[in-house]
């Protein structure tokens, strides 16, 4: 049989060693945490409807809306549409809409807290880092297990040599 070479050790060990194939693993953790931290930013989408009974107040209500962080600033934006028909108590008559509903958007912006970051920000800021480390950190582990395989190896030749020698 041929002796080992050592192109065989180290496919063996890219393949095989698993330490090398768990740091692998840290660029998926990554990719999950960005995905994570962007759903921050996800559309999100607020439904309800209400219906009283036949009775004293009579009444139906639905709403619908959107609101959308956006990534800069601490900006939200947001729009929807609600009605309100029938007969409400006079406490409640804001949730009464004109026949055809009323329509709303608009904006929030922070003018000092959570304007220069906040916790969604910061996570996905975070994650970022977090996918910029993985690949330096898992080439310097693949570079250290390779030197220690390649180490062996020359290491295991030099004695091959030194029992041929005597």
């Amino acid at each position: 049989p041929e002796p080992l070479t050592l192109d065989e050790v180290l496919d063996s060990v890219r393949r095989h060693y698993p330490l090398l194939l768990a740091i692998e693993r840290e660029r998926g953790i990554a990719a999950g945490r960005m995905t994570t931290a962007m759903g921050a930013f996800d559309t999100n989408i607020d439904m309800s409807g209400n219906a009283l009974a036949p009775g004293t107040y009579e009444n139906y209500r639905s709403n619908f809306g959107l609101s959308q962080l956006l990534s800069n600033g601490g900006i939200q934006v947001f729009g929807g549409y609600r009605t309100g028909f029938g007969d409400f108590t006079t406490y409640s008559l804001g949730q009464k809409t004109a026949d055809v509903g009323e329509v709303r958007g608009g904006i929030t912006m922070p003018l000092a807290r959570d304007r220069d970051i906040d916790a969604a920000r910061a996570t996905r800021d975070k994650a970022r880092l977090d996918q910029a480390i993985a690949e330096p950190t898992i080439a310097r582990s693949r570079l250290d297990y390779m030197r220690a395989a390649a180490l062996a190896y020359w290491t295991w030749q030099g004695s091959g040599e030194r029992e041929n020698a005597a």
